[in-house]
């Protein structure tokens, strides 16, 4: 009996539990809530009417944030379920909003009755404290009564209102910008507040680690609609800091030195290293040495106690202070890190909503979000290794969001001026500001800071004198730093490992960690030539100049990001090994373009390789080509980012096989290891067997196969129009392959093997089965299709033409190789000629002398053709 007790006591509620399954179901398949219109609209009705304890409200909430994330029409639903109410429904934007409110007064003004509550409000008001922002300088502090004595927010109420907030981000995320811009005005009206400003306020407060996270969250949801919105945001959170870090800083009272910084360190720091306390008239010898020591030990553990109790009492102050402290400490201890996930990913969509603009975190080139960047940089992505995490799925997803927000500084990077790129510091003003007094932050005679001015005491121009981010990382990049250094080791786990852990429960969060490095890479590739150019002309710049500083002089010895990969072949080998990854195309499609980079910059680049790493890269690279261009797209518009990411690759392979061919080098190249030549010896003496082994070759002889002129010519009549096509193209792709044949046909060092197998392709086949032979005769007897749209239409023509172009040249090659040599005696007949030679003759006649083809004769007039035996022969040699 006791134990079905216990039992009883821990099970799952069966509503909470089947809103569980429900939310869980939707989430995956987004699609069925509108299949279950007929049942869900009523589910939801009663539901939302009956009296709920904290886990069964929490869970109908949590559906209603399911159905909402499932599309824009889910969200109107639930919106619209939400804005008018049913009377007697439990499940109200009332509940939320006067929790809301109501926590952010008893913060700001104490009290444990609302009598008390009202008191203090009064008292405030009367002190000249006000609410909310724009308070002046020596007012009383709003935020003291916060940290005046222990504040605790029951467990019930940070359940729910986390339950609101991710309801309100999940609405505002599905909608769109205009539609959600108007839901916020209505709920602005409707209660008469400012919703932003509020979340904004709470966040500030000792609220728990995961009400804060859903804060960001709801933060990042307001933001991410539009770049001004984002813009607004940001300034709201950099004002908010300001309140809290400026006016009263120091609500516990403590004594810690003037000046504004949350640690009130900055004055204590300036002139004397003793705080002014040091020694008089040069007084010397051991005991004033002694003695200075002493005092300077003394007043060190002053300082560090003053900024101990100030960061305590400030420690949720500030979104760069709490976030470091709490995960520093407070969340190290618990080891989950909510808070500075859901900071970090709000940072994110702040970015990647104003890269475009430079405005908001991204003003300045991101030299107004330097502080976050060094937070997730150094205690964020820098700790990955050492630190201790609950759950692996929440470590791999934090440092993809931090390697995901080192893309976008670097993109921000990219974007800057050259005059201002690898220059110190900025102007501090807002392009995306419409109103000049906001770079005031409403506060005259203060800098605007970024909303992390934890360190101000530290550096007191976190982010006015401070490099770009993206110039930070760049120059760790380019000199093996610590941060490229953790990204190329999250991507030596290799995708080995990674398809082995993909079953597991942290395994999408590896493989999108995975991802993120890689297009990191991918974007500082992008760019590392022209940095490292810059920074040693800056270099030099600055050794000549008058105002040396000391870091510019490292630009000098700085590499550039293939010359630092390949310093360790095996690491450089993983990361091009994800080419052979199978599950998501992303993958491979941002390896073969590290592929492309490498491969065209070092020379020897195969010869560097390890032995057992070529072969999976052959194959790799052969699989995505043949997914390219062999398997049909998806008909599903799902799956239509997957095969542009397929497509993608495949012409990023084709890419890398003919910029290679080409290059003017001794070492074997990229494209003779991806063709099957032998790379550990002689390519000239090379033997090529497509059919025998997998490799980039077998894809392409495949595809000529199974796409000759005249069906690659006829796509558009088979049903396969161009927003159906692949990147690499049904007809494109097929004029790419033959290019390439031609192309090992007429390089000196491939000629003999590629001759030596165009004669025999397929092995042992007789001369009427030969592929050559068969595809010119369908290149002379195809014509170019129809131009009916003059977009696609135009392209396909052009792709058609080229790809009978190079046919009719491959075929000119291979009979000059094989008939017999200019002065010996003559061939009396057809059948006296090589095999190869004589079949591509007997076909070239059969069209010259046929009159109703649509070949040769078919485009001159007939009376002008010469047709003696051997005229198609010397046809072909003038192609």
């Amino acid at each position: 009996s006791s134990s079905r007790e216990e039992e009883d006591a821990v099970r799952e509620a069966p509503l909470t539990a089947l809103c569980g399954l429900l939310s869980e179901v939707y989430g995956q398949a987004p699609d069925l809530p509108a299949v279950a219109s007929d049942v869900l609209p009523g589910f939801l009705d009663a539901v939302v009417e009956w009296e709920h304890s904290v886990e069964s409200l929490v869970g109908v909430v949590g559906l209603m944030a399911a159905v909402a994330s499932t599309g824009v029409d889910g969200a109107r639903q639930i919106w619209r379920r939400m804005q008018h109410p049913s009377a007697g429904v439990s499940v109200t934007w009332d509940s939320f909003i006067s929790a809301l409110v109501g926590y952010n007064r008893r913060f700001q003004f104490g009290g444990d009755t609302p009598q008390e509550l009202e008191e203090n409000e009064r008292r405030a008001r009367e002190a000249g404290g006000g609410v909310g922002y724009g308070h002046s300088v020596g007012a009383v502090n709003p935020y003291a009564a916060a940290f005046s004595r222990e504040r605790e927010m029951p467990e019930a109420d940070v359940q729910g209102l986390s339950a609101y907030l991710g309801l309100l981000s999940a609405l505002l995320e599905a909608a769109p910008a205009a539609e959600a811009s108007s839901w916020t005005q209505w709920l602005e009206g409707r209660y008469g507040f400012a919703l932003l400003d509020n979340l904004v306020v709470l966040l500030g407060f000792p609220v728990p680690a995961k009400l804060k996270s859903s804060i960001l969250d709801a933060i990042a949801a307001f933001g991410g609609g539009s770049p001004t919105a984002a813009a607004d945001a940001w300034r709201r959170l950099e004002q908010s800091a300001l309140d809290r870090g400026v006016v009263g800083s120091n609500p516990a009272g403590v004594d810690v030195g003037g000046g504004f910084s949350p640690y009130g360190l900055q004055n204590s720091l300036s002139g004397s290293p003793y705080g002014g306390n040091g020694l008089v008239n040069g007084a010397g010898g051991y005991g004033a040495a002694a003695a200075a020591r002493q005092q300077h030990s003394y007043h060190q553990q002053q300082l560090r106690d003053a900024a101990r109790a100030a960061t305590l009492s400030n420690q949720l102050c500030v979104p760069g202070s709490d976030a470091n402290y709490e995960f520093m400490r407070g969340e190290a201890r618990s080891r989950t890190y909510p808070h500075a996930h859901s900071y970090v990913k709000t940072v994110n969509a702040l970015l990647a909503a104003t890269v475009a603009t430079g405005s908001g975190p991204s003003a300045g080139a991101g030299r107004a979000s330097v502080t976050a960047f060094r937070f997730v940089r150094d205690s964020v992505f820098g700790n990955l290794a050492r630190r201790q995490h609950r759950s692996a799925t929440e470590r791999w997803e934090l440092a993809r969001s931090a390697v995901e927000h080192f893309r976008l500084q670097l993109e921000l990077f990219n974007r800057a001026p050259d005059e201002t790129r690898y220059t110190r510091g900025w102007n501090g003003v807002d392009p995306g500001t419409s109103d000049p007094g906001l770079n005031d932050v409403f506060h005259p005679g203060i800098e605007p800071r970024s909303p992390l001015f934890a360190d101000r005491a530290v550096t007191d121009s976190a982010s006015l004198d401070a490099y770009a981010p993206g110039r930070d990382l760049m120059v760790d990049f380019l000199s093996d730093g610590v941060t490229f250094r953790g990204v190329l080791a999250v991507l030596s786990v290799g995708h080995e490992f990674l398809t082995a852990e993909r079953t597991q429960a942290h395994g999408e969060a590896l493989e999108g960690c995975v991802l993120a490095c890689l297009e990191c890479v991918v974007t500082a590739l992008a760019m590392d030539k022209r940095c490292a150019d810059a920074m040693r002309e800056f270099a030099v710049d600055q050794s000549n100049g008058p105002a040396f500083e000391p870091d510019a002089s490292l630009g000098a010895f700085h590499s550039t990001i293939d010359q630092v990969i390949m310093r360790d072949a095996s690491q450089c080998a993983a990361v091009l090994g994800y080419v052979s990854y199978r599950f998501n195309p992303a993958l491979p499609l941002a390896a073969v373009r590290i592929l492309s980079e490498l491969s065209g910059r070092v020379e020897r680049l195969v010869d560097l390789l390890p032995r057992a790493s070529r072969r999976g890269l052959v194959e790799g690279c052969a699989s995505v080509l043949e997914l390219a261009v062999l398997s049909p797209p998806s008909d599903d518009p799902d799956d239509a980012a997957a095969d542009e990411q397929i497509s993608s690759a495949g012409a990023s392979v084709l890419d890398v096989l003919l910029d290679c061919l080409g290059a003017d080098s001794a070492s074997p190249s990229m494209t003779h290891l991806l063709l099957g030549f032998d790379v550990g010896g002689e390519v000239a003496n090379s033997r090529l067997d497509p059919f025998g082994e997998f490799n980039c070759l077998t894809v392409l002889l495949e595809l000529m196969e199974s796409t000759p002129p005249s069906v690659a010519a006829g796509k558009q009549s088979l049903g396969l129009g161009a927003n159906q096509e692949r990147g690499a193209g049904h007809c494109e792709a097929p004029e790419t392959a033959a290019r390439l044949v031609f192309e090992l046909a007429a390089n000196e060092r491939t000629r003999g093997p590629a001759i030596e197998l165009l004669q025999s392709w397929p092995p042992g086949a007789p001369a009427p089965a030969q592929r050559l032979p068969l595809l010119l005769s369908d290149a002379l007897a195809t014509s170019p299709p129809a131009e009916i749209e003059p977009g696609s239409a135009g392209s396909r023509r052009a792709a058609s033409a080229h790809y009978r172009s190079w046919i009719m040249r491959t075929a000119a090659l291979v009979l000059d190789a094989t008939a017999p040599p200019f002065g010996s005696f003559p061939a009396a007949s057809v059948d006296d000629l090589p095999p190869i030679a004589g079949e591509l003759t007997r076909n070239i006649l059969s069209l010259g002398l046929d009159g109703d083809g649509e070949g040769v004769t078919s485009n001159a007039n007939a009376s002008d053709v010469e047709r003696p035996r051997m005229a198609a022969l010397e046809l072909l040699a003038t192609l």
